[in-house]
């Protein structure tokens, strides 16, 4: 059994960490601080029964240290792919893990996958959270250009018009200069062996290998070539030393039972009138408004339900009736229109992406239907909650708390959602 005298010599800093059991890892986990995660898992273990099997079974802690998050999110994956450790296994969600793969063919494509479905292509992962490894993706792309395409089509994907996939693989099988043909194909597959090396936890080697390649190219003049390998420099820095890759529910191990209490506990201190009590069925919607000078407009609505974020349930709008710059008039018009729909369950709680101003018509339009429901806003920098009332008052919440990072979870993701459907429109707008 694990105790807290042993977490003296534990260093505060990122790395990996596994709990054995006679020379067997039970679990193992990534952290931004060592010690920090540790002593969570100790105190979770009072609530959660997996968390107290962890501490109860095991016999010692090792840590590795790495340079950065992102180093210990590639190892964590890598060492947890090695030794499947028995509580690694199941997840919260009763998915299995993903996978990063990568296919062994012409053109080799990149995808994330749920589970190991084949013996032909490389497989990089497991990966506990879909968007963590989807934001992974998102900031090797920037750096390293690949296909995510199932096939090749007969005109360039999106992508490769910003940039994201290049050489694009159509664009190849369509060039007709057999040199310039094997020089771009030769170009793509050398893509995906960087690809292949940051995922290998090699990150460091190809930053030294494209220091060294600017050198060369600064040295012979090339200066544009230079200033390409310089951007990438700079985005192989910043995804290894400064991008996060945290989810909110896997760095403090949080069960449903203390994200359910946390949740309990908000709402009693700040809507203690007409408070239910609080179950897995909760459900909280958030809602966020996407636009540029009020032209192509949209808004979107993400739901957390049953411990998780409920995607099935996402809704996107498009803003009709608002003919003006207003957030606040698109906020109406899409409240208005997303409670006259039948059939979709009312929230407990109501979020808006927004301060006083978007809380207060929020509240506004709610009472001009007829509907009883809690509102809070997140406002930004920093991040803080502000909750409905006759008068909008900050609302206390403990910050290092699981409910707090649910809403700014909910915010980024109802950002995300209604910027993406944003985008989209003016996408057909101009023809892309």
């Amino acid at each position: 059994m694990i105790s807290k005298d042993v977490l003296k010599d534990i260093p505060s800093t990122s790395g990996v960490y596994f709990f054995y059991k006679k020379n067997i890892p039970l679990y193992i986990g990534k952290a931004i601080n060592l010690r920090a995660r540790l002593i969570s898992h100790l105190r979770n273990s009072q609530f959660d029964q997996k968390e107290k099997l962890i501490i109860d079974q095991s016999d010692r802690i090792e840590c590795t240290k790495t340079i950065s998050e992102f180093d210990a999110l590639i190892l964590e994956a890598n060492m947890i792919r090695r030794y499947k450790p028995q509580y690694n296994i199941v997840l919260k969600d009763d998915k299995s893990h993903l996978y990063i793969k990568i296919t062994k063919e012409t053109y080799p494509k990149v995808s994330l996958v749920r589970r190991e479905n084949d013996y032909k292509s490389l497989y990089f992962g497991p990966f506990s959270s879909f968007r963590v490894t989807r934001s992974l993706i998102h900031a090797i792309r920037r750096i390293i250009p690949f296909c995510m395409q199932s096939r090749i089509g007969k005109t360039r994907c999106f992508y490769a018009k910003i940039g994201l996939c290049d050489p694009c693989p159509g664009d190849i099988e369509r060039e007709t200069d057999m040199k310039e043909k094997v020089r771009i194909k030769k170009t793509y597959l050398h893509n995906i062996s960087l690809l292949k090396k940051i995922l290998s936890g090699r990150s460091q080697l190809l930053l030294t290998d494209f220091e060294r390649d600017l050198a060369q190219a600064t040295k012979s003049e090339e200066y544009e070539k230079a200033l390409d390998i310089r951007d990438k420099i700079t985005h192989l820095n910043n995804l290894i030393y400064k991008r996060s890759f945290s989810n909110p529910y896997e760095v403090k191990n949080i069960s449903l039972a203390q994200i359910t209490h946390s949740i309990q506990e908000f709402m009693k201190k700040n809507f203690p009138n007409g408070t239910e009590k609080v179950g897995p069925h909760f459900r909280i919607e958030c809602f966020d408004i996407s636009n540029l000078f009020g032209k192509e407009a949209t808004a979107s609505m993400v739901v957390y339900e049953n411990g998780g974020l409920e995607k099935e349930q996402y809704r996107r709008f498009e803003i009709k009736t608002v003919k003006v710059i207003s957030d606040f008039a698109m906020i109406e018009e899409v409240l208005r229109r997303r409670f006259k729909k039948t059939g979709w369950r009312f929230p407990n709680l109501l979020v808006i992406d927004g301060g006083s101003p978007q809380v207060r018509i929020a509240q506004k339009t709610l009472l001009k239907l007829d509907i009883s429901i809690p509102v809070i806003g997140i406002a930004k920098k920093p991040d803080r909650l502000l909750r409905s009332g006759e008068k909008i008052s900050p609302a206390p919440i403990d910050r290092n708390g699981p409910f707090f990072k649910i809403i700014q979870e909910l915010r980024d993701e109802s950002h995300r959602f209604a910027k993406k459907y944003h985008l989209l429109l003016r996408g057909r707008k101009i023809g892309v």
